[in-house]
């Protein structure tokens, strides 16, 4: 029987305090893809100690590759330790990854030939 293996990513010890580009994002997921391809890694904990900002455009890159990587590689990410500034901006990010309807409205438009079919407009207004 093959044991599960936990392994765990230090952002700090990564990038320092702050996160802030979408470079920062593919570098950490490739760090995830390299653990995870390790035969016993079923479980990935990414750990945010210390890190006092992530910018929303490293969330966005970072949850466009999470689901993909998790339902392929059938491996778990983890975050830990995460403060409550971080949090928000994670989630709100990840509301943004959801696809949804958008209302298309449509406005009634006239063709402008003229000046007097623009005045002829505006005096109906």
């Amino acid at each position: 029987m093959k044991e599960k293996f936990t392994q765990t990513i230090k952002l700090r010890e990564l990038f320092g305090s702050t996160i802030s580009t979408r470079e920062a994002a593919r570098f950490l997921l490739k760090e995830i893809t390299e653990m995870s391809s390790k035969e016993k890694t079923k479980s990935i904990i990414i750990d945010f100690t210390k890190i006092e900002f992530i910018s929303r455009s490293f969330a966005d890159e970072f949850f466009k590759a999470k689901e993909r990587i998790e339902t392929q590689k059938e491996i778990s990410l983890k975050f830990v330790r995460v403060n409550k500034i971080i949090l928000d901006t994670l989630k709100k990010v990840k509301m943004t990854q959801k696809a949804r309807p958008r209302k298309i409205l449509k406005i009634p438009s006239r063709t402008i030939k003229n000046i007097e079919n623009l005045e002829e407009i505006f005096s109906t207004l």
